[in-house]
């Protein structure tokens, strides 16, 4: 499974996080981000999701909410996904195929391998920023289709955007989406942890949900914190623990894609807009080398226990 910015830290090299738009000299006219979306905290992305055009490639339904900021239909349904809605600045446009210009200074282009079961293409507007279009396949044989999947969605996104229909959700104030994690840890939290010396580069993203730290290697230990959506945790949960006073869970594995990875996570609020069970959630993913399964945990604790104290209570 490949996904963007949002939800994988692989995908970086597409959509990179950036916290102002590319360019601030789009044309009188222009679709840019902010002249559709208005507040990029609270806008709802399952706005932009049109269940009916996905008729000839099958049944769809919208997912279990995951997301402030991008929302999951699943196709048939089945092992077949699409994503939509995750801002980012997209940097290079010679990376996609197939690109189109759209009136209003649009464009969008086609990043795929249909084999390995993806197929990303973004609605980049005006100033520089894109909305993800990500569509990707679970299942154990190719499904062969996924660009008809991205590009279904694609004709629901661009109605919503040409009618400026994108709506907003309301939420409470004690609600995590109203909060920057960029804004609640300090950039060099992960200096001081051995490993992570340079990973001090911190980058949030335009909706303000999620922050990521980097180093100069892009193949070497990063982290991300986002504040998001899922399903409750189970009191006896494997791995619960206290971090920092909040009831969280730490899942862990030595070798995933590659990398170590260890996740810190802890409950909110309830999220209305969900099934049941659905919460607001802050979590920390943080990655390093296989057979460092320590420092990554060491370094996800760290980050959650300067992170979790400054969160409102649940």
């Amino acid at each position: 499974m490949r996904v963007f910015g949002a939800m994988l830290l692989t995908a970086a090299v597409l959509l990179t996080g950036c916290t102002s738009p590319a360019s601030g000299n789009a044309a009188a006219g222009a679709y840019t981000a902010k002249s559709v979306f208005g507040d990029f905290t609270t806008y709802d992305p399952c706005s932009l999701v049109d269940l009916d055009v996905f008729a000839d490639v099958g049944r769809a339904k919208v997912g279990q909410p995951a997301s402030f900021e991008y929302c999951t239909v699943d196709i048939n349904p089945g092992d077949d996904k699409v994503m939509v809605g995750a801002l980012a600045e997209v940097p290079n446009r010679d990376d996609f195929e197939n690109v189109r210009n759209l009136p209003g200074g649009m464009w969008t282009g086609v990043y795929a391998d249909e084999d390995a079961g993806y197929c990303d293409t973004p609605l980049v507007f005006a100033d520089g920023i894109g909305l993800t279009l990500n569509a990707w396949s679970e299942g154990d044989e190719p499904p062969g289709n996924l660009c008809e999947v991205a590009d279904a969605a694609m004709t629901g996104v661009l109605a919503v955007v040409r009618s400026r229909g994108v709506e907003h959700h309301r939420y409470p104030a004690d609600s995590l989406a109203a909060i920057d994690p960029c804004e609640v840890v300090a950039a060099d939290v992960l200096a001081a942890v051995p490993g992570y010396a340079a990973v001090t580069d911190q980058q949030g993203f335009p909706a303000g949900h999620v922050c990521t730290w980097s180093g100069d290697d892009p193949d070497g230990p990063h982290a991300q914190l986002t504040f998001g959506l899922g399903v409750r945790q189970e009191a006896d949960a494997v791995g619960a623990q206290d971090v920092a006073g909040r009831p969280s869970v730490v899942s862990s594995k030595p070798d995933i894609g590659g990398r170590s990875w260890c996740q810190v996570d802890t409950d909110h609020i309830a999220y209305s807009g969900g099934q049941k069970d659905t919460v607001e959630k802050a979590t920390l993913d943080a990655y390093g080398p296989v057979g460092t399964i320590d420092q990554t945990c060491a370094a996800a604790l760290a980050v959650a226990a300067a992170a979790w104290p400054d969160l409102p209570k649940p």
